[in-house]
């Protein structure tokens, strides 16, 4: 390695270790700094990006022109007037992004996250996969689950008892997502406490 990457190795991993500072010395002035150091990369970096976005997309076609695509780059810039004293300008691109985002997902999203969902779980209930107990079980949270989400109806006599069996089926899958991610986030952190000590003996010749 090169001096230079061998102090930018260093000094990657000294400020990496100066935002892990909070969990145990709290809000230290090493933590201050690496955070304040963070955000400000964080805001250069997007600044560029969504520069060279803009370029790419709106100012490098309307100079080839397609002139038509100023009307998009007024709208976006519209919202920004939600900073000047004409805020009512900024509710027409919030309500053309909202309005065509809803028109194009809606129709997605019944499908893949309602519809594929469904038809999985009654083929796997046909096809009796992975196990018949599974296949009616899983068969059985889907539609409670779905159920539960039904606001039309007070959930109240029987059909308030599925609705308590879909919360049940909903709580056990959020429990199990909620410690698969924390599992991740634990592999992550240890992952980069081991590249915090390994990267710095490699940069001197120590191999871990």
């Amino acid at each position: 390695m090169t001096p230079a990457e061998i102090a930018l190795v260093w000094i990657g991993s000294a400020i990496s270790l100066f935002g892990l500072s909070f969990i145990w010395f709290g809000d230290s002035i090493f933590f201050a700094f690496g955070q304040q150091l963070y955000l400000g990369a964080a805001c250069a970096y997007t600044f560029f990006t969504v520069w060279k976005g803009l370029s790419s997309s709106a100012f490098t076609p309307i100079s080839a022109g397609r002139v038509t695509l100023i009307i998009s780059l007024i709208v976006g810039a519209l919202a920004f007037a939600r900073l000047t004293r004409w805020r009512w300008a900024a509710r027409y691109p919030v309500a053309i992004l909202s309005g065509i985002g809803v028109g194009v997902t809606f129709g997605l999203t019944i499908r893949s996250q309602i519809l594929v969902q469904i038809s999985g779980t009654l083929t796997n209930l046909v096809q009796v996969k992975p196990d018949p107990i599974s296949a009616i079980l899983i068969l059985i949270g889907t539609l409670t689950a779905l159920v539960y989400f039904t606001y039309t109806r007070e959930h109240t006599g029987n059909y308030g008892r599925i609705v308590k069996i879909g919360r049940l089926f909903l709580m056990a899958s959020f429990g199990y997502i909620l410690a698969t991610d924390n599992i991740l986030h634990a592999d992550g952190l240890i992952t980069l406490l081991q590249n915090l000590i390994r990267d710095p003996l490699k940069s001197i010749g120590i191999v871990w």
